[in-house]
């Protein structure tokens, strides 16, 4: 059968464990499959553009809701400042200067980014950030990964639904097709980064890491 939506995915994995009394929970399966794909691919379709401003003399600035990991963040202004990231410790000591300006440093603080000076007035901030993968539900039906991958959601979800069918001589099954799967989706993003490029940019990468 076809597997580009939310209910065929469903019914594809139903039919692959070859049980029809799991519709309560394959749903459950494939949360934890999302889960576990957001954790290991960082694709350059999950990256997103985003613009915030500061408030003056409050060094918090919310996270996006999907928000990942941090490829770039900067102050928008002339010239830009790209900022630093320092783990919450140093940013907590730095803060106890009590200074205020163009914020220099950052550091990510449950949902929140701290900012280090305090900014001293309203400034446009700028992110590029990989963020979650969508969804999928009865309301949103597919998404780039399912569409272009679907390998990659049926063997991770069944792979997730070992341990609660008691069936685990068939994990490293399901662990190894969807390994290979995500070797595949990264190999093909990899691939992607550099199409269009020279031979001779290639190699003055490799001899210049």
């Amino acid at each position: 059968m076809a597997l580009t939506s939310y209910t065929e995915l469903k019914t594809s994995i139903a039919n692959y464990l070859n049980r029809s009394d799991l519709s309560s929970v394959i749903p459950d399966f494939i949360t934890l499959a999302e889960a576990k794909m957001n954790r290991v691919l960082r694709l350059r379709v999950m990256q997103k553009r985003v613009s915030t401003t500061t408030v003056a003399n409050d060094e918090f600035v919310d996270l996006p809701s999907d928000f990942l990991e941090m490829v770039q963040f900067f102050v928008d202004s002339n010239p830009n400042v790209v900022l630093d990231y320092v783990n919450p410790t140093e940013i907590e000591l730095d803060n106890l200067r009590d200074t205020s300006g163009t914020p220099q440093q950052y550091s990510i603080i449950g949902n929140e980014i701290k900012l280090n000076p305090i900014p001293d007035s309203v400034y446009t901030l700028k992110l590029t950030y990989f963020s979650e993968i969508p969804t999928l539900s009865d309301s949103t039906t597919t998404n780039y990964i399912l569409s272009n991958y679907p390998q990659v959601y049926l063997y991770g979800s069944l792979l997730e639904a070992q341990p609660y069918i008691l069936n685990d001589e068939r994990i490293q099954v399901w662990m190894t097709l969807y390994n290979e799967a995500i070797q595949l989706i990264n190999r093909d993003d990899e691939q992607g980064r550099y199409s269009g490029r020279t031979a001779f940019a290639m190699k003055s990468d490799a001899a210049n890491p």
